[in-house]
């Protein structure tokens, strides 16, 4: 993590540069059971971030990878009841739809502005790069530019 800030501004303004690599999805199982009613099998995640704030108004992006992810393993679900077995299932198939299949991940790029009481996370954009990665070209695992503080909208000031 690189954090660049000025604590002597009424408002946050910094610039953020993060990531947090190889996660261990197995790992966070009891998570995922909790907050999304499934478990994975296997598959590790890494999330990459750049942000800059000016006054309250920020700009930046978030990249969420999931390599080697098997989300559907029949020796678990079949102990399962019948929704949560279709859950799983339809998890399963929509992360093997949308897989980088030559290299087993599964990724998208969600550019994210706004102020700190009005989020912005642009799905269009989010949807458009799952897709490119699952069929065009995979997202590279790391920072892809850094946003800095001249990069916030200047109308925002």
């Amino acid at each position: 993590m690189d954090l660049k800030m000025d604590p002597l501004q009424a408002a946050p303004t910094f610039e953020l540069n993060a990531s947090l690599t190889n996660v261990d999805m197995v790992q966070l199982n009891d998570f995922l059971r909790s907050y999304g009613k499934l478990d994975v099998a296997a598959g590790n995640f890494s999330l990459f971030t750049s942000v800059a704030s000016v006054q309250g108004s920020y700009k930046g992006y978030l990249k969420v990878l999931f390599r080697n992810l098997d989300v559907f393993e029949w020796e678990k679900e079949r102990k399962k009841n019948v929704l949560d077995m279709f859950w799983g299932a339809m998890v399963g198939v929509l992360s093997e739809g949308f897989r980088n299949h030559p290299h087993d991940q599964l990724a998208a790029q969600i550019p994210v502005s706004g102020s700190f009481t009005d989020l912005h996370a642009d799905l269009w954009s989010a949807t458009g790069s799952l897709l490119k990665n699952a069929f065009i070209h995979a997202l590279v695992p790391k920072l892809d530019t850094k946003v800095k503080l001249e990069d916030v909208d200047k109308k925002k000031r």
